[in-house]
């Protein structure tokens, strides 16, 4: 009977975490999927970028929902959600994205992209606490 008791509270265990329809950190909620132009994202995972302690933002990252792990080197659809716990400056943030992508290229590779990146750097806007975008 015991043995009974305890599978049956490991499937309703299991049932509830199959149907949680949101994943929160520090007090930031992510929806566990999202709809956006006829796809359906899965949330794969959440994160906190902190400095010097500070927590500065938090993001949760989605793929499609039938995303299957020999698909990861392909070009599927993603989505990066993030909420701002700090003030960050545009062009600080631009800056610092444009030489973070730098160190995480060769030269070559980055010349390739180079004109896209400062393409993108005109895009950042000042950042304030509460601020989300995906």
């Amino acid at each position: 009977m015991r043995k009974i008791i305890l599978v049956m509270m490991f499937l309703l265990i299991g049932y509830s975490l199959s149907t949680v329809e949101a994943a929160e950190i520090y007090g930031e909620t992510f929806k566990e999927k999202i709809e956006r132009h006829n796809t359906v994202f899965a949330l794969k995972g959440l994160g906190v970028k902190s400095y010097l302690l500070v927590k500065v933002f938090v993001a949760g990252f989605y793929v499609e929902e039938n995303f299957q792990a020999q698909d990861a080197l392909e070009d599927v659809p993603k989505r990066l959600e993030v909420a701002y716990f700090y003030k960050i400056p545009g062009g600080k943030l631009a800056v610092e994205t444009s030489r973070r992508i730098k160190l995480s290229t060769n030269q070559q590779e980055f010349n390739q992209i180079k004109d896209r990146v400062n393409m993108m750097k005109a895009y950042f806007v000042d950042l304030n606490p509460g601020d989300r975008y995906a």
